[in-house]
């Protein structure tokens, strides 16, 4: 509603002959963007889950398709895509719930191997560097066994488990809704355009180009999943699962995901197992993320979106900004609906090119 009154006022001032130069319009675009964003960032705790559960039911609606393919009555296949859905929330709930248990209980031990680790470290370093007879080796490491530190960092923990567990129910639910919604969607597209073939086609492609970049992330994503699982749990390091969601869920985030997902159960690895294992476990994430990440996805994904890598990086940082966290895993998707939405209005489909990759312009824009 917001957005379009403001386009509104927009037309009605561009009617006054005083703002129909390029730098009015201009402007006063620019001042619109800034107001829109200012609103979407304030109301990001609402939009946020909007946004990612429509990301679950893009996700999952080919499956919900390809029932319908095979006869499944509709009712039946959303049933199914539910119950899925529901099942895959509750796998991965118990999969985090146990494991943040064991971690917080196993804590005490895990901060014994850590001053051992470093213990071990700097009696090198003093050794390397001819460093001990300034007594360096009498130096405390009290500060990782504090009780009290520990106990704040344990119901730190148990609270944003208790909170990402109730906004997964809440975007769960709305990502119910938007499939049941979406079975009616052809005829809202078909009222909403009627016989203009030129939108209707632009519209659908669109759509099969979110469609196919979240499904083929998801499928390259759990590749990662399964190889980052199996290669920890084969080195020794603890929870070999968990970090095997992590690496789902963080994947999602261009560019930097990849680095965050390797850096806790590289740690966990060098805490526990010690320096060399950490280093074949860093190495792993390495290897995966080069030979899935920037081998095969490229391959198979190709320049469907149509996105340069500058812009994906300045989409990560912008929509990281004004949605939060949501909004660095849905940069790409979000980035190509504003490019989308450039490329439908003749003065702007500039910025569109502009937007898009390297070698000219997207396909569906005149040079």
């Amino acid at each position: 509603m917001a957005l379009g009154s403001i386009l509104v006022y927009i037309d009605g001032v561009m009617e006054h002959e005083h703002y129909r130069s390029q730098p009015s319009r201009i402007i006063l675009n620019a001042a619109a963007f800034v107001v829109v964003m200012g609103g979407l960032h304030m109301a990001r705790g609402i939009i946020g889950p909007v946004l990612l559960a429509a990301f679950i039911a893009i996700v999952c609606w080919p499956l919900v398709a390809w029932l319908r393919d095979r006869k499944v009555p509709i009712w039946l296949a959303l049933a199914i895509v539910v119950g899925l859905i529901l099942a895959i929330a509750t796998v991965m709930g118990v999969i985090v719930g146990n494991s943040a248990k064991e971690f917080v209980a196993n804590i005490p031990i895990y901060q014994e191997l850590a001053k051992e680790r470093l213990g071990e470290i700097l009696q090198k370093i003093m050794h390397y560097r001819g460093l001990g007879r300034y007594h360096i080796s009498e130096l405390s490491f009290s500060g990782l066994s504090d009780s009290e530190s520990l106990m704040n960092f344990a119901a730190k923990t148990a609270n944003l488990f208790g909170n990402v567990m109730g906004l997964s129910v809440l975007v769960i639910m709305t990502a119910v809704f938007m499939l049941l919604e979406a079975v009616d969607l052809p005829a809202k597209v078909d009222a909403a355009f009627g016989t203009d073939e030129v939108e209707r086609d632009k519209l659908k492609k669109f759509f099969t180009d979110i469609k196919g970049y979240l499904w083929i992330k998801t499928v390259m994503n759990l590749a990662m999943a399964v190889l980052v699982s199996i290669s920890l749990a084969l080195i020794g390091v603890d929870y070999p699962v968990l970090w095997g969601l992590v690496t789902f869920i963080l994947h999602y985030i261009p560019n930097v995901g990849a680095i965050i997902a390797g850096i806790p159960a590289t740690i966990l690895a060098f805490v526990q197992l010690g320096l060399m294992p950490s280093l074949a476990a860093a190495l792993i994430y390495v290897i995966i993320n080069m030979v899935i990440g920037n081998l095969v996805e490229p391959r198979v994904m190709g320049q469907n979106l149509g996105l340069s890598t500058l812009v994906v990086f300045i989409g990560l940082l912008f929509w990281g900004y004004v949605l939060g966290t949501v909004g660095m895993f849905l940069s790409v998707p979000l980035t190509t609906a504003v490019k989308f939405a450039l490329e439908s209005r003749e003065e702007t489909k500039w910025l569109a090119i502009l937007l898009g990759p390297e070698g000219g312009p997207p396909a569906d824009v005149e040079a």
